[in-house]
């Protein structure tokens, strides 16, 4: 399945693959190896996903709507959050709806 992306959402997009396939605070998960690998993809620019691609996708976002909700509830709301927040949900509509019609 074809997945397009505005400029904005590809570089939220490559930013969280980044942080949830580096970060050395969550154990070895199949997660972290599906954004590792994601992550290649995006950066080659080849947005033609696999169902389950898009399912490991849509779970890593999930994964980081929580944490920017966390974070908003912990320091506050702040223009900057509420934003990533909306680019957020756009990206993960995105996906949800590729997956539906996977």
């Amino acid at each position: 399945m074809q997945v397009v992306f505005t400029i904005e959402e590809f570089r939220l997009l490559v930013h969280i693959l980044r942080e949830q396939s580096e970060t050395d605070l969550q154990p070895a998960t199949s997660l972290k190896a599906s954004a590792a690998a994601l992550l290649e993809k995006v950066l080659a620019r080849d947005f033609g996903f696999s169902l389950d691609e898009l399912e490991d996708l849509e779970a890593i976002l999930h994964v980081q709507e929580d944490k920017v909700r966390h974070a908003m509830d912990a320091a506050g709301r702040s223009a900057e959050t509420e934003h990533e927040e909306q680019v957020l949900e756009h990206v993960l509509d995105r996906v949800t709806e590729a997956c539906a019609m996977g």
